[in-house]
């Protein structure tokens, strides 16, 4: 999500997929801590690494897949912020094209292809979940949530808790995340969509608006977390719309290029 490749430690994990090369930074593993944390059930901190690895892997394979698309190489990084993925092959030679390089066009493909590939994850989920027998129950006024079901009685809910949990986590990640993650807040995806439309379309003061709608999008979001209570959430957007306001005021009164 965030932009700023962890450094290196003698603990990465180190694996490649589909030809890229992929790092995984020893804290990575603790997001599904966090993310699943039950003192009562210790198998949903499993459930919930597990999902969020395969989930942030797929999300970050979607960039790649689509910067070599466009000739473009490129490396993933998991990390506790979540999963980068960085143009080049992780070294210092050879392969690497800047961001800058990169035409509108290009852009938003390579940008909306991390939450696209979330979503076909999430279908594929759906699927499995209809084939078992089970469905789909929309939970939450607010904001409706999707839940999966399994079973018709208690008894047999019951016994399904954990795998309706893993239905579940697939769904809150690739789904609800992928969602928030379109928003036009940078540096999420949305956000890089949104100021790649807005430079292109107005070179010198579209940096300055895409930072504003990021600022303004980030504090709702982060308001609108807190009365859910979901503090995770107001913590992230609250952080973001902070980046946001620091670098308006880096871009001050002009705004061609990138403040990154």
């Amino acid at each position: 999500m965030l932009l700023a490749e962890p450094g290196h430690t003698p603990y990465d994990l180190h694996f490649s997929v589909l030809g890229f090369p992929v790092r995984v930074h020893p804290l990575f593993w603790l997001l599904g801590l966090i993310l699943g944390f039950n003192a009562h059930q210790p198998i949903i901190v499993l459930i919930a690494i597990c999902v969020a690895f395969i989930s942030i892997l797929v999300h970050e394979l979607g960039h790649s897949l689509m910067m070599r698309r466009f000739g473009r190489e490129s490396h993933i990084v998991l990390y506790i912020m979540g999963g980068l993925a960085i143009e080049g092959n992780g070294s210092s030679f050879g392969g690497f094209r800047s961001r800058g390089s990169r035409t509108t066009y290009e852009q938003v493909l390579i940008s909306a292809a991390g939450p696209g590939a979330g979503f076909v994850l999430a279908g594929i989920v759906v699927g499995v979940l209809y084939a078992m027998g089970g469905h789909i129950v929309w939970a939450g006024e607010l904001i409706p949530t999707p839940n999966s079901m399994i079973g018709d009685d208690p008894v047999e809910v019951n016994k399904n808790w954990n795998l309706m949990v893993t239905f579940d986590l697939f769904l809150t990640f690739n789904i609800m995340w992928g969602l928030l993650n379109l928003l036009p807040v940078f540096p999420l995806d949305g956000g890089q969509i949104a100021q790649a439309l807005m430079v292109a379309r107005d070179p010198w003061g579209g940096l300055r608006n895409s930072l504003q709608l990021s600022l303004v999008t980030g504090i709702i979001v982060a308001v609108c977390g807190a009365l859910l209570e979901n503090f995770m959430m107001a913590m992230m957007f609250g952080s973001m719309a902070y980046s946001s306001y620091m670098a308006l005021q880096q871009v001050g009164g002009g705004g061609r290029g990138r403040p990154w």
